[in-house]
């Protein structure tokens, strides 16, 4: 379960950089 929860932080992490980026 702590495995798959970091993966998600990550996924939201890597998705919020690109949307800064992107703007």
């Amino acid at each position: 379960d702590y495995a798959q929860l970091s993966i998600f932080a990550k996924v939201i992490m890597v998705i919020g950089i690109a949307s800064m980026t992107i703007i």
